[in-house]
């Protein structure tokens, strides 16, 4: 049976959906456990995704309103993953979370 995260593992997670804490996952060697791996790479996903919405949307300007759709729905799957992180739980989050799966870390 799986322990329950720490409060520092949660919040590592947490804070993998901000850049910020991309940059401490990188950096910090303690904070590398499987469950902070699975939030962190449905946070990578995040940002790959974003980035790539905002670079095509920049390129054709008349996307601009579907980037900031995206985004908003970005947005809220972020906060769902850092709510699920706070709560020890790792949640797969729909439509990105399959792809997270490819991701090594």
């Amino acid at each position: 049976m799986a322990r329950f995260p720490l409060m520092k593992e949660r919040w590592s997670a947490a804070l993998s959906y901000v850049i910020i804490g991309l940059l401490m996952y990188i950096f910090d060697d303690a904070h590398k456990t499987e469950f902070v791996r699975f939030h962190t790479r449905q946070a990578l996903v995040f940002l790959v995704l974003s980035s790539a919405l905002f670079f095509v949307a920049s390129v054709f300007s008349f996307l601009l309103p579907l980037w900031i759709l995206a985004s908003l729905v970005i947005f809220v799957f972020a906060v769902i993953g850092i709510i699920h992180s706070f709560m020890g739980v790792k949640h797969e989050l729909p439509f990105f979370g399959k792809y997270a799966k490819d991701f090594r870390l």
